[in-house]
């Protein structure tokens, strides 16, 4: 098998209009003004990071599927105005209905009250076609196993979709990480077993807890988007490969899930795509820790054909780049 098999299924790609609009809020300018190595928040939101931009990327970048959602932030907004909405989903899903699956995000539950959570994730559901749903905790005012949560996991479980969790740090400044802790699921796990949960970004930094969890839940799985594959690890092959060492030894490649965490930005979905169709486990880490390299067979369940099955769908049909291929 070479790289160019691989059919991708992005698990998060985020899409929202130009956000020029709310560049006075004190809370935006924080996030605009966050630093971090190798990574700039200067050019967020100066255009519109929609379906047409993405159907680019994912051609050049020979990606299948891509689960796209919204992010709201209200906390850089004082609670006024979201980044994006399920109803811009709704419209940029339309323009390529075979390519983009849509993801809901109805939260934050606790602030909102579950009720209309409840609600609009019935209705986007089978009204819209939504296929799965994410819960942001850092931006809602209590933890993700706060009792008060119980209806809106009810639903979901009824519903029988996957649900993706953020969990680790916060990446947003004015949000708070200590409401979303990847030990906060075992109670969510434990309670319902039927839902597929998908821990974002591998729990960063907790990534041995993460999984652990995974390990003894079967219904827990390892999201790698935005850590694995980005631009802070990426040059790092050492630590990548104990992250990606770690999940595989104790969770099994059967549990991860591969993402971009696409928000705009061309080079980092770039090197996503390439870090999971070409990354192997450096040798060094493979004798110094006891991990396995990665197999052909585990990087196609990696690449998409985990998330597949969860979501009930083929990966058969191949992206342009991989046509004009053969």
């Amino acid at each position: 098998m070479t790289s160019g098999d691989l059919t991708l299924l992005d698990v998060e790609a985020h899409l929202f209009p130009s956000l020029k609009h709310l560049e006075y809020f004190p809370g935006f300018k924080l996030v605009k003004s966050k630093t971090a190595p190798k990574r700039s928040y200067a050019g967020w939101g100066q255009a519109d990071i929609d379906a047409n931009l993405l159907l680019r990327l994912m051609d050049q970048h020979g990606v299948g599927y891509s689960c796209v959602l919204p992010e709201k932030f209200l906390s850089t907004t004082d609670g006024h105005i979201p980044w994006s909405t399920n109803g811009y989903i709704v419209e940029q899903v339309a323009k390529y209905p075979d390519r983009l699956i849509a993801q809901a995000n109805v939260g934050p539950v606790l602030r909102l009250g579950v009720e209309e959570p409840c609600w609009e994730l019935e209705h986007l559901v089978k009204e819209k076609g939504f296929k799965l749903v994410k819960v942001y905790q850092p931006e809602d005012i209590g933890p993700l196993n706060d009792p008060h949560m119980w209806p809106f996991y009810e639903k979901v479980s009824e519903l029988r979709i996957p649900m993706t969790i953020h969990t680790g740090m916060s990446f947003v400044p004015g949000q708070f990480s200590k409401y979303c802790h990847p030990l906060q699921i075992e109670e969510i796990a434990t309670s319902f077993p039927e839902i597929p949960i998908i821990a974002f970004h591998v729990g960063y930094p907790y990534v041995e807890e993460t999984a652990w969890l995974s390990a003894n839940y079967k219904n827990v799985y390892v999201g790698t988007s935005y850590i694995l594959g980005s631009r802070w690890l990426s040059p790092a092959p050492r630590e990548a490969g104990k992250i990606l060492g770690k999940v595989k030894m104790f969770a099994t490649p059967d549990k991860l899930i591969w993402g971009s965490d696409f928000s705009g930005n061309a080079e980092e979905y770039a090197e996503s795509t390439n870090f999971v169709r070409n990354f192997q486990i450096p040798e060094s880490v493979q004798r110094d820790y006891g991990y396995e390299p990665i197999t052909d067979e585990e990087r196609r369940k990696w690449a998409g054909e985990n998330l597949a099955r969860l979501l009930g769908i083929s990966l058969e049909r191949k992206t342009k780049k991989q046509q004009s291929s053969h």
